[in-house]
């Protein structure tokens, strides 16, 4: 329980990392920054279909956190996160990963900072059977030199198909 406790916290932290204060941009890119996360998005989704880390890892910051809690699972940095992507993606049970955004919000504050959540699907075929995981994601996106990259991401399991034990 601790450990869970503290996996929590540490989520927490790592997403309002997503809206500390930068320098100010104009209210007038809100709609275009918006736009280039879910064309983002749209790649980083044909880059898992590709099986492509280098493009896929292209969108992330120097350090990026990543958080399963449904497996108490957190990686810190882009070599740790570029290695286990690089398994999934050589593992022949995977099939796909997709994440679907439902919002992106820019930071009205400094509109640096972004908040991308939504709904994710991973599958494999494993024991005769494609198994498919599901849940929700918050994605946090820092505008680093004029450009998107993903500074945190945290995903929560909410079923599997058919019923995973």
């Amino acid at each position: 329980m601790p450990n869970q406790i503290m996996m929590f916290v540490r989520a927490a932290s790592i997403l309002a990392t997503a809206f500390v204060a930068m320098p100010a941009a104009t209210a007038q890119s809100m709609p275009a920054d918006e736009a280039s996360i879910r064309t983002a998005r749209q790649e980083l989704n044909t880059a898992l279909k590709d099986r492509d880390i280098k493009h896929y890892a292209a969108y992330w910051a120097a350090n990026p956190e990543v958080i399963w809690a449904s497996t108490n699972g957190l990686l810190v940095g882009r070599d740790e996160n570029i290695v286990r992507q690089t398994k999934a993606f050589q593992n022949p049970e995977f099939l796909y990963g997709i994440r679907t955004p439902d919002s992106v919000q820019i930071n009205q504050e400094d509109g640096m900072g972004a908040a991308e959540t939504g709904t994710w699907r991973w599958a494999y075929h494993r024991g005769g059977k494609d198994i498919e995981y599901q849940g929700r994601y918050l994605i946090g996106w820092r505008k680093i030199d004029g450009n998107w990259k993903i500074q945190s991401e945290l995903y929560v399991e909410t079923g599997c198909k058919p019923a995973c034990s």
